[in-house]
């Protein structure tokens, strides 16, 4: 690779597939990204569909800031090829681009193009190969829109909400838990939680498709910017899910309710009444409330709530 740099060396194109697949096979983003550029400088050059999508799989996955070449040079390189030259890749391998910070700004012609296709899928007598692309669409989507809320561009996530729900398509739970996760401010969080309502929740009830870490994250994005009226949705939404709140969910309501004494000890009674210990944690909420609190024995009386599952409560 370095003779050939030095244009001492010239390969065929057979040969410098063979060391593309060598490279990605060794996991080296780095040698892998200079050889793919060679590939790039041949005209007439085809990167089988198979080699292209394991790269963009292995150069997704680097972390930014390593020791070899920044990824996001290589994810740029397929990116446009994928938009100018038409290089195929795996629905897995164009989601994992996606989601890469530096693809935001070809998610406008990205969206274009999954549009486009959508669009004339509608026309296909063939219903399976309609619900695989729209399924397909759905991912590439939910990836857009993750990379876009990475390079908070706010302004094209709100685009490509509106896009999708022209297309009749739905960012996913998980999706639309990491967007009101990342939000950058309370006017934003209330406004998307608007937007993603009907994607979390379905007929007065949580999405199926919400675990208990999705509640966790959207609790710690509502506690945040102090929304105690989403805290308590969401503390009503996942009683009714039927899923088993953790110290984790207490911990994050009393966070919530801090300034709110009597509710503080209404969640202390309901954490001893689901028989859900308290961790070290529990008890550091509960020690800086106290800090607050007029009365010094307080903390005791917290305590004393907790039972029967706190064993040993603190006694100061």
């Amino acid at each position: 690779v370095d003779k050939m740099a030095k244009g001492k060396e010239h390969l065929h194109e057979v040969q410098l597939s063979a060391f593309l697949c060598a490279a990605v096979d060794g996991a080296d983003p780095e040698l892998a990204t200079e050889v793919y550029r060679f590939l790039r400088r041949r005209q007439h050059s085809r990167v089988p569909p198979a080699v292209a999508s394991s790269l963009a799989l292995l150069v997704a996955g680097v972390p930014q800031g390593g020791q070899s070449l920044p990824p996001a040079s290589c994810v740029q390189l397929l990116l446009e090829d994928v938009l100018e030259a038409g290089l195929e890749l795996s629905d897995d391998a164009l989601s994992a681009l996606l989601r890469h910070p530096c693809s935001a700004k070809y998610s406008a012609q990205i969206l274009k193009n999954v549009s486009r296709k959508l669009r004339a899928s509608f026309a296909e007598k063939d219903p399976g190969q309609a619900l695989a692309l729209r399924r397909a669409c759905a991912v590439t989507c939910d990836s857009v829109l993750i990379a876009l809320s990475k390079a908070n561009d706010w302004a094209q996530v709100d685009n490509a909400k509106h896009e999708m729900d022209q297309l009749g398509l739905s960012p996913s739970a998980a999706t639309a838990t990491a967007l009101l996760a990342r939000c950058p401010n309370s006017v934003l969080f209330q406004k998307l939680w608007w937007v993603l309502f009907p994607t979390l929740w379905e007929g007065g009830r949580p999405s199926r498709t919400l675990h208990l870490e999705h509640f966790h994250e959207l609790l710690g994005a509502a506690v945040r910017w102090r929304d105690t009226a989403r805290v308590t949705q969401l503390w009503v939404g996942l009683l009714r899910s039927g899923l088993r709140p953790t110290s984790q969910t207490f911990n994050l309501l009393l966070v919530g309710f801090r300034e709110t004494l009597p509710t503080v000890e209404l969640i202390c009674r309901r954490m001893s009444a689901m028989r859900v210990s308290p961790d070290n944690l529990t008890w550091a909420i509960l020690s800086e409330i106290g800090n607050t609190v007029p009365d010094p024995g307080w903390v005791i009386t917290a305590g004393r709530l907790l039972q029967p599952k706190a064993e040993n409560p603190p006694q100061t």
